[in-house]
C-alpha cells in the first residue's frame, strides 16, 4: 500500500528531479561517481541519476516488492541501475568504493532503537572511501514535534481512503502513527503502526560525528 497512501509523494517526478538538482549542487559529483541509493524505495532517485548520465548507481531497499518494481521500471526506460535487497544497517558493499551514499524522503529514523540508527551510519561509513559523502533528507525534528497533525484522512483513489492518526511517544522523541486503509467495498484491508524518530539538527550533527564522519553541514 505504500505506493498507494504516499504516491502524492513518492511518485511525484518534480520532487524527484529536485531533489537530485540538491544533491549533485551540494555534492559535486561527477558522472563516474559510485553511488548508493539507500532505501531506494521503487528507484525514483536511482532512475533520475541515470537518467542524467550517471553510471555507477546502485540502489538498495529492504522491500522485495519495491526492488523488483525499480527493476522492471529501469528495464522499461532502458536504465542501467544495480537494484537489490538489503538491511541498510548491515547492507555488504566494498569498503571504503563508494563516492556518496544517499537516504532520500525522510527514510532515517524508523528503526526502534537509536543504535539500529547508528549501525545504519557506521556501515554507510565503511562504505565510503575517505573523501565519500552521505546526504540525509530529513524533516526537523523539532519542527515536526510541534506542528505534526493528530489526525487527517484522504483519498487516495476511488476506491481507497486512509485515516492517519499520531502521537509522540512518552520521551518526546518518536512519533508514532497508526494508518488505516480502507476500501469503500471491501473495508479495512490494512491497519498498521510505524514510529518515526524525530532528530533535531544538534543530534543527527552528534550521531553523524559519532559514526565517524566530518565536516557536517545543514541546508533548508
Amino acid at each position: 500500500m505504500y505506493l498507494k497512501t504516499d504516491g502524492d509523494v513518492v511518485e511525484n517526478e518534480r520532487n524527484t528531479q529536485m531533489d537530485i538538482d540538491r544533491m549533485l549542487e551540494t555534492t559535486g559529483l561527477g558522472k563516474d561517481a559510485e553511488i548508493i541509493d539507500l532505501c531506494c524505495g521503487q528507484g525514483r532517485h536511482s532512475l533520475e541519476l541515470a537518467r542524467r548520465g550517471f553510471t555507477n548507481v546502485t540502489g538498495i531497499d529492504r522491500s522485495r516488492y519495491l526492488v523488483r518494481l525499480a527493476r522492471r521500471r529501469a528495464q522499461k526506460s532502458n536504465r542501467t541501475v544495480a537494484f537489490r535487497e538489503g538491511d541498510a544497517r548491515k547492507f555488504r558493499f566494498t569498503p571504503a568504493s563508494v563516492d556518496c551514499v544517499s537516504l532520500f524522503g525522510n527514510s532515517f529514523g524508523y528503526f526502534e532503537r537509536t543504535e539500529d540508527d547508528l549501525a545504519v551510519l557506521r556501515t554507510v561509513r565503511r562504505v565510503l572511501k575517505p573523501s565519500g559523502q552521505i546526504m540525509l533528507d530529513l524533516v526537523d525534528g523539532e519542527w515536526m514535534r510541534q506542528n505534526y497533525e493528530p489526525r487527517s484522512w484522504e483519498w487516495i483513489d476511488q476506491g481507497h481512503f486512509v485515516c492517519r492518526e499520531r502521537a509522540l511517544s512518552s520521551d518526546q522523541h518518536r512519533l508514532i502513527s497508526r494508518e488505516v486503509v480502507t476500501h469503500v467495498e471491501k473495508g479495512v484491508i490494512a491497519d498498521q503502526f510505524y514510529a518515526e524518530r524525530l532528530y533535531t539538527a544538534d543530534e543527527i550533527r552528534a550521531l553523524l560525528t559519532k559514526s565517524g564522519f566530518v565536516y557536517v553541514r545543514r541546508e533548508d
